[in-house]
């Protein structure tokens, strides 16, 4: 835990200084980066409240990468929260999604990787099944508002 406090700490600064020089993409991921710090840390309602700005940036200035990346580390959160079929869902999107990035599309391998054993045959047919932008308006909706 005494990793992640320190972890917080450190995006709180390149914070400070993205919004210093005007960086948005910095925003966006020190945002990001603190929602899932948090998220470790068990700070789930500051964990929601930091991925919702994050990704209200992602969005204004068009770049899906990142709103994708915000996307894993709100699965992450709703899978501690026992959102599973959600978090699923939002997984695989993330997984197949073309603008995703690799080091994304790894993590939420890896995250899914943790939640197979728990899941029917008819779940996974599910995942297969789920049409990527419906689902992404879903998500932000679900996020934002």
């Amino acid at each position: 835990m005494g990793e992640y406090s320190e972890a917080k700490l450190l995006y709180q600064q390149s914070l400070t200084i993205f919004k210093e020089i005007g960086n948005q993409l910095g925003i966006i991921t020190s945002l990001t980066n603190l929602g899932n710090a948090s998220c470790a840390l068990g700070e789930y309602q500051a964990a929601w409240r930091l991925f919702q700005t994050a990704l209200k940036l992602a969005l204004a200035n068009r770049v899906m990468p990142k709103v994708l990346d915000v996307f894993t580390g709100v699965a992450e959160l709703w899978l501690k929260e026992e959102k599973t079929q959600r978090a699923l869902e939002v997984l695989a999107l993330i997984v197949n999604h073309p603008a995703s990035s690799k080091e994304n599309q790894d993590r939420a391998v890896r995250l899914l990787s943790d939640l197979i054993p728990q899941l029917s045959a008819e779940v996974m047919s599910l995942t297969e099944q789920i049409e990527q932008d419906k689902l992404v308006e879903e998500i932000i909706k679900e996020i934002i508002l």
